[in-house]
């Protein structure tokens, strides 16, 4: 079994973590693989800056979305940034 684990890059880990949790950590560290920074990093930024889409009127402009620093992926998710800090 070792072996094969060790050939393939695979290996079992005993989790708390349901099995489509497990998919889809291994989906973030996989579109991770090129960026320099950790997924710890871009989740803290994403908690830190998201903010839900707040309903407005027609006279209002919503601001451009911004990525988050040192973000080299094509394909990268945008997080509205924050006009003020409480």
């Amino acid at each position: 079994m070792k072996a094969m684990q060790s050939a393939s890059g695979m290996q079992s880990v005993i989790t708390f973590l349901a099995t489509d949790q497990v998919r889809e950590a291994e989906a973030a560290f996989h579109r991770l693989q090129a960026n320099p920074r950790s997924l710890t990093f871009y989740l803290d930024y994403a908690l830190a800056n998201y903010r839900e889409p707040v309903t407005q009127n027609s006279s209002r402009r919503r601001s451009r979305p911004t990525s988050p620093p040192n973000s080299t992926s094509t394909n990268r998710t945008c997080f509205p940034s924050r006009t003020s800090r409480a």
